[in-house]
């Protein structure tokens, strides 16, 4: 079991220059963040024959959470500043909030936090930059077992995010244009979305079901394009054959096998619709410290493979 409370100082910050200096930004050690979390392992023999050879179950599991949080950029006025994505869609570093929120346009609301309807029926816009998700996964925990008998073990790890948000433009386009089994409805109805019109009072205006998946999808308000992400992965499978130490006395191995191996082999991704299939751990902000998009990023991959093991 660890818990820590971690403060990073000095961090790089790139500070913006009036483009007249000749440069556009300089860098400087300014930024301070906190991390506090728990981190906690378990190893648990399930079973354990006294003989050799017998029937043995291991597992190994554990739990971590942090809460990360910026703590000061150091630039004066500036409380906010963008490191990943676009300056109007994004990752940002702001003060008081954990590192990496995404901010965005946003569903209009009202004072009492209700959703505005304009009069075409559809939801309007707030254009100006508002905080709509945060990539940051609540917890993680993994689960790894371990069976063997006589010289052959088998292995599967499971793992499971809780929480964290993302960015999803291929859930969007898939949805919006009707392309899966989600949107497979009756599409000559109406709908009338929840919310208060530009006066106050309870929207009525009806739209159409194709108007209103088009609409309300995520191509034109960047907050309905945020999913949770929370979901439960077989991260790996392997089962492996270990050729029995007798038959090696008289050569220069300790140990010969050969195991074979498959991961990422089922995912579920518990708060996207059932037939998008979608995997979370996409992400197409590339190497950095960007996190919680996808711009029609490609599927993730099952692979599969097999190790062959000679010790001396």
């Amino acid at each position: 079991l660890s818990i820590y409370n971690k403060i990073s100082t000095d961090l790089i910050v790139e500070r913006d220059l009036d483009p007249s200096t000749g440069y556009d930004f300089t860098t400087d050690n300014v930024a301070q963040v906190s991390n506090k979390g728990i981190e906690l392992g378990l190893n648990i023999a399930l079973l354990q024959s006294k003989k050799e050879g017998g029937l043995s179950w291991d597992l190994t599991t554990n739990f971590t959470k942090n809460r990360n949080i910026v703590d000061e950029l150091g630039l004066g006025s500036v409380k906010q500043l963008a490191f990943a994505g676009f300056t109007n869609l994004g990752n940002f570093a702001i003060e008081g909030r954990p590192f990496g929120v995404i901010m965005g346009s946003s569903i209009a609301r009202d004072v009492n936090g209700n959703y505005i309807v304009g009069g075409d029926g559809n939801y309007l816009v707030n254009n100006e930059l508002t905080e709509i998700g945060d990539p940051n996964a609540d917890w993680r925990s993994t689960v790894i077992n371990e069976i063997s008998f006589r010289n052959i073990t088998f292995g599967f790890q499971f793992e499971y995010q809780k929480g964290g948000d993302i960015y999803s433009t291929t859930a969007a386009a898939l949805l919006s244009r009707g392309l899966t089994e989600d949107t497979n409805f009756d599409r000559s109805g109406t709908f009338v979305l929840p919310g208060v019109n530009q006066n106050g009072n309870i929207n009525t205006t009806q739209i159409g079901l194709t108007q209103y998946g088009f609409n309300n999808s995520g191509f034109f308000i960047n907050e309905q394009a945020i999913y949770d992400a929370t979901n439960l992965r077989l991260r790996e499978v392997s089962l492996s054959y270990s050729i029995p130490k007798k038959y090696l006395e008289r050569t220069p191995f300790g140990k010969i096998s050969i195991s074979f191996v498959g991961q990422n082999l089922w995912f579920k991704a518990f708060n996207f619709p059932k037939y998008l299939n979608f995997d979370p751990e996409v992400l197409s902000l590339g190497v950095g410290n960007g996190q919680g998009f996808d711009y029609l990023t490609g599927p993730t991959a099952k692979r599969y493979g097999f190790n062959f093991n000679l010790t001396f």
